[in-house]
């Protein structure tokens, strides 16, 4: 009998030994991630140096294209002058064959046409240059290697410069409104983090939307205060989230895309930012067929509150 209790006690204590297959399989995934996550280090630094390659060279293309702007504008100005000269000059008889000639190339070379267009392109092209410019200095501050760093930071401005990073993600498939809070009180957080936090939720928008609509749908982006808490609301009319996968959306590598498409680190790094990190809170409200609401909450706090939060 002392032998059976013995076997039984062993028995109840043994811990099961993975297979051989088991190991290799995690010891791959846990390669796979390793490999991807310096992959990933890597092309950060690569975007990083291009953004900062790119700033100086628009920067002058954007200036230039300034000086070109207010020369046009002068440059109008001598024309309508000269076109009140030259009516003047017409009226009285004079240079009759100057005049002739002046307005068949006048006309040949559509210059009412050019006035009236020039100053529209330039501003254009001075609005697209300031786009790139933008892009480029967010892509620079954004890949900078730094350790986690809690901070005053204005959530509008994270909004602003996580949209700006997926435009690809986003623009053929959505339009983004903003309704941001007007001079909202700043909130304590890493910089960094909350912009890849903004914009992963800004990419699952978007994927959700192309998954239901030909169409461009719609992504609203809403910041407000409400008490002490500062408010960020994402919605978008995409394809919804199933119900019997709600309670899975935070789950580590837990993923609905298709192979390639995404990783199912999101979701759980944006939960794991916004609640472990900045004391936050964090609710879905997602209809299947309908769409998604992201609504998230920070503190308006001090610096030591929320590390005493998060320790």
């Amino acid at each position: 009998m002392m032998v059976e209790k013995k076997q039984s006690a062993d028995e109840k204590n043994h811990i099961p030994l993975k297979s051989h297959n088991e190991v290799e399989g995690e010891n791959s995934r846990r390669e796979n991630r390793t490999r991807q996550k310096y992959m990933m280090e890597n092309l950060g630094k690569l975007a990083g140096g291009i953004a900062h390659e790119m700033n100086t060279p628009v920067q002058y293309v954007g200036d230039s294209l300034r000086y070109c702007r207010n020369a046009t504008k002068n440059l109008l100005m001598i024309f309508e002058m000269i076109d009140q000269i030259i009516d003047r000059v017409e009226s009285e008889k004079l240079f009759a064959d100057i005049i002739s000639k002046y307005r068949t190339k006048y006309k040949k070379k559509d210059i009412d046409f050019i006035r009236e267009e020039l100053p529209s392109a330039l501003d254009q092209a001075i609005d697209g240059a300031d786009q790139v410019l933008a892009l480029a200095r967010t892509m620079r501050d954004f890949s900078r290697p730094s350790h986690r760093v809690m901070a005053p930071v204005d959530l509008n401005r994270i909004v602003e410069r996580a949209s700006a990073i997926c435009v690809g993600e986003w623009k053929n498939v959505a339009t983004i409104e903003f309704e941001l809070a007007k001079n909202p009180p700043k909130i304590i957080g890493d910089e960094r983090a909350l912009i890849q936090a903004v914009l992963n939720l800004v990419v699952n928008a978007a994927y959700a939307i192309g998954r239901r609509k030909p169409e461009a749908g719609r992504i609203k982006v809403r910041t407000e205060q409400i008490g002490d808490n500062v408010k960020l609301t994402i919605e978008d009319d995409g394809i919804g989230i199933p119900e019997n996968i709600k309670g899975r959306i935070f789950e580590r590598y837990f993923t609905t895309k298709e192979y390639g498409d995404g990783t199912g680190q999101g979701l759980a790094f944006v939960h794991e930012e916004v609640v472990k990190h900045h004391g936050g809170n964090i609710e879905i409200d997602s209809k299947e067929g309908e769409g998604t609401k992201v609504i998230i909450e920070f503190l308006i706090d001090t610096p030591k509150k929320i590390n005493e939060k998060t320790m």
